[in-house]
Order: structure tokens, then sequence, then C-alpha cells
């Protein structure tokens, strides 16, 4: 009797999407981050009005409790991506994660921990990557 030995199965991905709404949109600065095979793009997604988007300079951050529905994009990732996502958000501390229900299960959104940002700009669309290119601001 032989012995079978069956392919490797295809890197497992990270069981949540991932919910991008700033830098890391696409064709935005930081989305060399999401451009690579372990990266799949699932869907754009805008969430309910519970949350505002706040123009921290060359990026938005995002509180919990507002008006705004906040527009973006819903990506899976490996494990791999997540690392590297996780230090550019200075996560936990700078940034921390809430999950978001989509139609497409269940996502991670980066949110600020704790900074108090209500003196910077409401970005009132939620829509950060045509508020940020209609500033006139390059990466």
């Amino acid at each position: 009797m032989s012995i079978k030995t069956l392919p490797s199965p295809a890197p497992s991905k990270h069981p949540d999407l991932l919910f991008v709404y700033g830098s890391l949109l696409s064709d935005m600065g930081n989305h060399y981050l999401l451009e690579n095979d372990e990266s799949d793009l699932v869907d754009t997604f805008e969430t309910e009005s519970i949350y505002s988007l706040r123009d921290l300079g060359y990026y938005p951050g995002v509180h919990k409790n507002g008006s705004t529905s906040i527009k973006g994009e819903l990506w899976s990732v490996s494990e791999a991506v997540w690392r590297r996502v996780e230090q550019l958000e200075g996560y936990p501390s700078f940034y921390d994660r809430t999950p978001l229900e989509t139609p497409h299960g269940l996502a991670q959104m980066y949110f600020l921990a704790e900074e108090d940002v209500s003196e910077r700009v409401l970005v009132e669309s939620g829509d950060w990557k045509a508020y940020y290119n209609a500033s006139g601001r390059n990466y």
C-alpha cells in the first residue's frame, strides 16, 4: 500500500476582512502594502453614518459616535500583510480596531484609540480619497 502526498494548500487568509478608508486605499500613498499576491480587493463599501472622519495631514483618523458614513475598500489579506498594516497603523496604541459588519462578512476597521482630534477638520463627505485629491496634496 502506498501513501499519496497531497499538494500543500494555498496560504490561509486572515479570517476577517480589512476595511481601508485612508492612505491604504487604491492609488493612495500606503497602498503599496496591499499591492501583492497576498491581498485581494473584495469590494468597495460605505459604512453606516455613525463615525467622524478627521484630516490628520497625510492620513485620516476615524472616531466612533459621529454622523458620517465612511467610504472605503474591503480587502482580504494574509497574516503577513496584517502584520505590516498593524505596524503602519501603530496598532494598538495610536489606532485600534473594531469589527465592522459588511455584506461580505465581518471586517476590521481601524479607528483612533485615544487622541483628541476634535479640532481637526471634519471630512464631511466621508470620502478621504476625493477630499485628499481635491486638496492638491501629494504623498
